[in-house]
């Protein structure tokens, strides 16, 4: 699903054009290099930052990459190091303001440039949304034209791949299972399947809600459907 934003839209545009526009004077600069002063603390401080938010993006795609975190705090990790970049880039820029145009103050300009445009690019980017399941679409809550707010529902998903069987058990008998245990799983689908799963999980009694055993089955085909009767032999 894509959304659309015509500030962001502006945005990656007005960096796309910096960008140009300082790659152009740096090819018709001929001047020579000027000296620069040496980083004061707001410099450091913004070096610093951006080392740090450097090594958080390094944790993230690593997190992401075993599936740890969502897509969208990967993004946001790369927002965060590009905004970090494009400040850096900032108060060096500041800090040679009154050194005369050189290709030293031109190629930071084309650097903050491409820093913006690289930021620029990342909010656009979050506006493709990936669901972070696979499954069958159940209902579809927005329709083309639509404006969208944060946390509104946007799509509901079922992961049907593997269902979860669930059974009753008696009290005095919850002392005999255990999680991890295999049992024998009979779904009465046509024709009738058979499996032989782990406990994935008890469910402790609740109220007048007896104890309850539940046991994940593989359902790649979907023909195991919500609702359908089963049985689970332990011995």
């Amino acid at each position: 699903m894509t959304l659309s934003n015509a500030a962001v839209e502006r945005e990656i545009a007005h960096a796309r054009l910096q960008v140009r526009l300082a790659e152009l004077r740096l090819r018709n600069s001929s001047s020579p290099a000027a000296q620069i002063g040496e980083p004061d603390e707001r410099e450091l401080a913004s070096a610093a930052i951006l080392k740090n938010k450097k090594e958080k993006l390094r944790r993230y795609r690593a997190l992401f990459a075993t599936r740890d975190i969502a897509e969208q705090e990967l993004r946001e990790a790369e927002n965060e190091y590009a905004n970090a970049r494009r400040d850096l880039l900032a108060e060096q820029e500041r800090r040679s303001a009154t050194v005369p145009q050189d290709r030293n103050l031109i190629e930071l300009e084309l650097q903050r440039a491409m820093a913006d445009e690289q930021y620029a690019e990342s909010r656009l980017a979050l506006l493709r949304l990936i669901s972070p399941q696979a499954g069958s679409v159940l209902r579809v809550h927005v329709a083309v034209g639509d404006n969208i707010f944060p946390r509104d529902p946007l799509v509901e998903i079922s992961d049907s791949s593997r269902m979860t069987v669930r059974a009753t058990v008696a009290p005095e008998l919850l002392r005999y299972v255990r999680t991890g245990m295999t049992v024998n799983v009979k779904v009465f689908t046509v024709p009738p399947r058979q499996f032989r799963e782990a406990i994935t999980s008890i469910v402790p009694a609740s109220g007048e809600t007896p104890a309850a055993i539940r046991v994940a089955v593989p359902n790649p085909d979907g023909t195991i459907q919500s609702g359908t009767p089963a049985a689970i032999v332990l011995r």
